[in-house]
């Protein structure tokens, strides 16, 4: 998730969560010419990522020269394996034709792919949706992909114009799974356990899930998926992370103001594991000072020790 799931909070998530088998990197652009910087794709440099977690570039393209340039310079770096983001929603990516503004455009993916994949050394595998307007836009690309050796599809069962609203059309994705020769992978609305087996029991033939929302939400998730259970004293552990997440970005960012809007970009997700979530993210947002954010925080730890009932149980079916 682009501005969030970035290096330095993958390096300090895996300290202490557990679950997750592989990482996809927030997407990045391809750029005109031959040069690619190293400040440009600095995220997903092998000597700013220190986890064990296998990690996937995400690349975000409708010029294929620019993508074919990218993907060999990432194949130098190490990566084999690459994805294609055809399914970011917002207007302002959509409008320039990348991510979901491909999607009507069928013609123009068939023939990026037939570029691209004859002059990649890396695997590259795609994250879509159902559309840009509507579901049957990925009717038309079915075909298409099907006639190309990509590893795996990740299928958001949403158009882009919903952006993350309403529910997702799982008759669409059911309809996805019966036509596609390749390895699907669902993502979509899986912020809990009894979600994870909802979808599981009714798509048993899914090769994976990618969790995005859900698991910032509730970072034990991937524990609880994989083990059915979760490791003891979670609000230590959870204000751990936060503590190690809170110095690393003092060190890594210029100035408070940049570190403050790092951490309440979070606090969207992470403070739904509090009661009375919405006064606790009210009275972040509106901190400018970083004694401040870290007066509020530590004083609701520390009423969240006291009283257990403040901190939401990890494994609730919210």
């Amino acid at each position: 998730m682009r501005g969030l799931t970035e290096a330095t909070y993958r390096n300090v998530f895996f300290r202490y969560f557990s679950g997750i088998d592989v990482a996809i990197s927030p997407f990045i652009t391809t750029v005109k010419g031959p040069s690619i910087s190293a400040r440009h794709i600095k995220d997903i440099l092998p000597k700013n990522n220190y986890s064990s977690i296998p990690l996937i570039p995400q690349l975000l393209s409708k010029d294929p020269d620019g993508f074919i340039r990218m993907a060999n310079r990432l194949f130098d770096l190490g990566y084999e394996n690459i994805n294609w983001n055809l399914g970011c929603p917002y207007p302002m990516v959509a409008k320039k034709m990348r991510g979901s503004g491909l999607l009507p455009h069928a013609d123009i993916i068939d023939a990026f792919l037939d570029k691209v994949l004859s002059a990649i050394p890396n695997r590259l595998s795609l994250k879509t949706r159902l559309g840009r307007f509507n579901e049957n836009e990925i009717l038309s690309l079915i075909p298409v992909f099907n006639r190309y050796p990509l590893s795996y599809i990740i299928i958001h069962p949403r158009t882009g114009k919903q952006m993350y609203d309403g529910t997702p059309n799982l008759d669409y994705f059911s309809e996805c799974l019966n036509l596609l020769k390749h390895p699907v992978v669902y993502n979509g609305d899986i912020n809990c356990l009894s979600d994870f087996y909802n979808f599981a029991n009714k798509f048993p033939s899914v090769d994976g899930w990618m969790i995005g929302r859900g698991m910032l939400k509730n970072p034990f998730l991937g524990e609880i998926i994989q083990t059915g259970k979760v490791q003891e004293n979670t609000i230590e552990v959870f204000k751990q992370f936060h503590d190690d997440l809170f110095e690393c970005y003092q060190s890594t960012l210029n100035g408070p103001g940049h570190v403050l809007g790092k951490m309440k970009g979070h606090w969207q997700y992470m403070s739904r594991r509090f009661e009375n979530d919405r006064k606790l993210l009210k009275k972040i947002q509106r901190v400018s000072k970083l004694e401040h954010y870290e007066t509020i925080v530590m004083e609701m730890f520390r009423q969240c020790r006291e009283k257990e009932c403040l901190w939401k149980n990890v494994s609730s079916q919210e």
